[in-house]
């Protein structure tokens, strides 16, 4: 993945102008982060075939297909039910991965999270999102 990303990124950072590095051009950051991240690729790759290696066991389904969805509810309500309702649902929706969660840390830690959200994003940052969207509207 980091090569095929790092080949990615270096095709097109060929099209513009490296420059030198007292001069540097556009092209020069993309590049070198590109084959930074082929490097970092073919040595992960190397290691993985050479270092001796253990069973990776059973994979858990739970927790991906639960964070996965609370990611793709939050993409989906936030404009619809706004920011501070679709973070509190987002983060109740991602404590289902847990087997057996405590229901009153997750839901302190929802709401704290949609009043940080709020007044981080929406009050401090000035992000053009409603704190209660048009489905919510009170």
């Amino acid at each position: 993945m980091f090569i095929t990303s790092g080949i990615g990124f270096l095709v097109p950072a060929l099209s513009y102008p490296i420059g030198n590095l007292t001069r540097m051009g556009p092209g020069l950051w993309p590049l070198s982060l590109s084959v930074l991240l082929v490097v970092l690729g073919v040595v992960t790759t190397y290691r993985a075939f050479v270092s001796p290696t253990e069973s990776i066991g059973k994979i858990l389904i739970r927790p991906v297909l639960f964070m996965a969805l609370a990611s793709i509810f939050f993409a989906a309500a936030v404009r619809p039910l706004g920011l501070a309702f679709s973070v509190f649902a987002s983060v109740l929706i991602a404590c289902l991965s847990v087997a057996n969660y405590d229901k009153k840390a997750a839901l302190s830690v929802a709401i704290f999270l949609a009043v940080f959200s709020v007044l981080v994003f929406i009050k401090g940052l000035g992000v053009p999102l409603q704190t209660f969207g048009p489905w919510l509207s009170f």
